[in-house]
């Protein structure tokens, strides 16, 4: 086995899996300026453990090809500006752990190519200006949960090739300035939970082409400018749930492109200025419910053009002000039901047009 040689000193043979490499332990207290970089090639059962209180710019870099069974635990106290970096290719169980307490300028950037089983677990309370940027390409079973509590300027960026059963779990208390960019192409099995309790200024963008099977949960409690933007190409089987209580300011845009069988479920209560903007081309079995209770200011818009088998639901109980605008242009099938409950203020406008 081929060792090599750095500075005079003969090293560890390469490709080996020794008990010190295995599981490597530091405590780091009040320091500054720490820098590691670690590379890994066709090494198994990698685990690390980091402990920083008190420090100011922590850079990490690591780099693992063909590794197996890697395991990274972190917590952070009081730090500022940390850098993250993990790049991984044709590695298998992943396992990142990211714990966090008023620290500062969080970044993060993981690039994961033909991996499998990728967790990744994210808390931080009292944070701010954390930043994450996911890129995976033909990855399977990723599975990502982040837990922030009173943080700010939080800014998410997910890219996923090729990838199947990802599965992402948000859920923000008290915490302003969420933004969150969803691209996917061509995958498989998508499924994400978002549960926001206080936040502000909630922003989230989700951009996916020739996926299948896209699953979104929303919930959000006590809420303030919630921006949502669903970009859907090609898609098949998109569900969407949206659960609003006591939320301000929610605007929303759905636009789909030759995408099939799109469930859409909002449920809103003491809600206001509530704006929807649905977009659909050449999609079929599109079906949509409207639940609102004791909300004001509810503007929808939806325009249709060659799309089959749509079905809309609107439930309306003690609102006020409901806009809606229907457009359809050589569509077929189009099915609508409105119940309305003490309401004021209601227009509504459906123009019609033939191929």
């Amino acid at each position: 086995m081929s060792r090599y040689t750095l500075n005079g000193f003969q090293g560890i043979p390469l490709y080996t899996n020794i008990a010190l490499a295995n599981a490597f332990r530091m405590l780091t207290h009040s320091s500054s300026a720490i820098t590691t970089i670690n590379r890994s090639v066709g090494c198994s059962s990698i685990t690390t453990v980091k402990r920083s209180v008190g420090c100011s710019s922590i850079t990490t870099v690591k780099r693992s090809v063909g590794c197996s069974s890697i395991t990274t635990v972190k917590r952070s106290v009081g730090c500022s500006s940390i850098t993250t970096v993990n790049r991984s290719v044709g590695c298998s169980s992943i396992t990142t752990v990211n714990r966090s307490v008023g620290c500062s300028s969080i970044t993060t950037v993981n690039r994961s190519v033909g991996c499998s089983s990728i967790t990744t677990v994210n808390r931080s309370v009292g944070c701010s200006s954390i930043t994450t940027v996911n890129r995976s390409v033909g990855c399977s079973s990723i599975t990502t949960v982040k837990i922030s509590v009173g943080c700010s300027s939080i800014t998410t960026g997910n890219r996923s090739v090729g990838c199947s059963s990802i599965a992402t779990v948000n859920r923000s208390v008290g915490c302003s300035s969420i933004t969150t960019v969803n691209r996917s192409v061509g995958c498989s099995s998508i499924t994400t939970v978002n549960r926001s309790v206080g936040c502000s200024s909630i922003t989230t963008v989700n951009r996916s082409v020739g996926c299948s099977s896209i699953t979104t949960v929303n919930r959000s409690v006590g809420c303030s400018s919630i921006t949502t933007v669903n970009r859907s190409v090609g898609c098949s089987s998109i569900t969407t749930v949206n659960r609003s209580v006591g939320c301000s300011s929610i605007a929303t845009v759905n636009r789909s492109v030759g995408c099939s069988s799109i469930t859409t479920v909002n449920r809103s209560v003491g809600c206001s200025s509530i704006t929807t903007v649905n977009r659909s081309v050449g999609c079929s079995s599109i079906t949509t419910v409207n639940r609102s209770v004791g909300c004001s200011s509810i503007t929808t818009v939806n325009r249709f053009v060659g799309c089959s088998s749509i079905t809309t639901v609107n439930r309306f109980v003690g609102c006020s002000s409901i806009t809606t605008v229907n457009r359809f242009v050589g569509c077929s099938s189009i099915t609508t039901v409105n119940r309305f409950v003490g309401f004021s203020s209601i227009s509504s406008y459906r123009e019609t047009k033939a191929k």
